[in-house]
């Protein structure tokens, strides 16, 4: 079932204003959903004109969205999803990997610098933390009539009868 064979009620589900949402954020959401469909259109500055921007809206056909599909100026074509905001989040973390940007030579540098430091850091805790249990386990289990010293003297006196044959 493609979006063509379905109510419109069904389609623009969600139109209306939601619990604890404030008027301007309805209007903005409305807003932007208009603009899907006939473009850029004035902010709604009443309840009136928000429902008849909910109206228009529940009159078009559903179209799929486009998705935002920006060519960088390295040559790569950054795909940013369908929603505005992400776009911009997007493209602005190309930024910092992108070739073609002027810090990037800057940006990659300091970021391995920082992740060699961070990995020895991890690496002098996990050693540390070994040291320390290493420090007390290793009395407790070579103590004398320990079960370890036990089975090295056992496998001491097999190879001393070994060689004495």
């Amino acid at each position: 079932m493609d979006g063509l064979d379905r109510q419109p009620s069904e389609i623009f589900y969600g139109l209306d204003r939601q619990p604890g949402e404030n008027f301007h954020a309805w209007a903005r959401r409305i807003q932007d959903q208009l603009r899907h469909f006939e473009g850029e259109q004035p902010y709604p500055r009443s309840c009136q004109l928000v429902k008849e921007y909910i109206s228009r809206i529940r009159q078009q056909i559903p179209r799929p969205p486009l998705a935002y599909i920006i060519r960088c100026t390295c040559g790569q074509r950054v795909h940013c999803g369908f929603d505005r905001t992400a776009k911009d989040q997007i493209f602005n973390l190309h930024g910092y990997i992108c070739p073609g940007n002027i810090n990037y030579h800057r940006t990659v540098q300091r970021t391995i610098r920082f992740q060699k430091f961070f990995r020895g850091y991890i690496t002098r805790k996990k050693l540390k933390a070994a040291k320390i249990i290493r420090q007390a386990v290793f009395p407790w289990l070579y103590r004398p009539g320990g079960p370890l010293m036990q089975k090295a003297e056992k496998r001491f006196n097999r190879l001393v009868e070994l060689q004495r044959m």
